[in-house]
């Protein structure tokens, strides 16, 4: 029996997907089911790397894994160069995630993270925002860090706080917020935990700054004395110097000489 498998999961052999590889099996061992295809896009429980759940679905994002339970196959894959390139030959995604055989349940460790006083959407017209978070588990924590991006859906991540490896069993303030710089708008915040096996958990709110622009305190414009005006001294009136009249020389009379 012969059956065409295009290459690219979840797709159909057709003009658009040249890349198909034929397959010929026994008529006694027939290919698996499609859910058990080598190429998978299976909702995982981000905290526990297992299939999600309804008793754990808090936490969760869709990939595109490679169906191998095998762990040898497993181990050729992730640490030579030939399963690499076969991995890449396969169009999975670097770094490779495996399809979990396990699925999440109930009593499993479940993280709890939150943002308290806050909620999704809402305005906030002050330039401080106190954050006070719960971020708790009982088993293999190992650090909890806050971010955020512009927009509802960011880019680019800025970190606010730093992992830290402190749990907050009861809520408590994480960080104060000086918002008095940021543009108005939408901003996305994201609370991440991280636990020692790799696993994750984030949770995210949308917040819609509209802080007033702080009115600039003007300096006053200094007043200017006016400089008085030099009064011109009089000019001095010069006292006219006294004309000395010699007082006349009399003139000496003669007296005869006797005869």
């Amino acid at each position: 029996m012969e059956k065409k498998v295009c290459a690219v999961s979840g797709a159909e052999p057709s003009e658009w997907c040249p890349d198909t590889i034929t397959e010929i099996y026994a008529s006694d061992q027939l290919p698996l089911p499609k859910e058990n295809d080598l190429w998978q896009n299976l909702m995982i429980d981000t905290w526990s790397g297992l299939k999600a759940s309804d008793a754990c679905s808090e936490f969760v994002e869709e990939k595109f894994t490679a169906n191998i339970s095998d762990s040898t196959a497993r181990k050729w894959i992730k640490q030579t160069d030939d399963g690499k390139q076969w991995a890449k030959a396969m169009h999975f995604p670097k770094p490779i995630v495996f399809s979990p055989n396990d699925t999440c349940k109930a009593d499993s460790s479940r993280p709890i993270l939150k943002f308290l006083g806050l909620t999704d959407n809402q305005t906030i017209t002050t330039d401080k925002l106190e954050i006070n978070i719960q971020a708790y588990v009982e088993n293999n924590f190992k650090n909890v860090s806050l971010q955020y991006g512009l927009g509802k859906k960011p880019d680019d991540w800025i970190t606010l706080v730093d992992p830290v490896n402190q749990q907050y069993k009861s809520p408590e303030l994480f960080y104060t917020w000086d918002l008095a710089k940021l543009p108005a708008g939408v901003v996305t915040l994201r609370l991440y935990m991280q636990n020692v096996e790799g696993g994750y958990a984030e949770r995210k709110i949308q917040l819609n700054l509209q802080v007033p622009t702080p009115t600039p305190t003007l300096t006053p414009t200094p007043t200017l004395t006016e400089i008085p005006t030099q009064t011109e001294l009089p000019t001095e009136t010069l006292v006219p110097t006294e004309t000395f009249t010699p007082a006349p020389t009399e003139t000496p009379t003669l007296t005869p000489a006797p005869t």
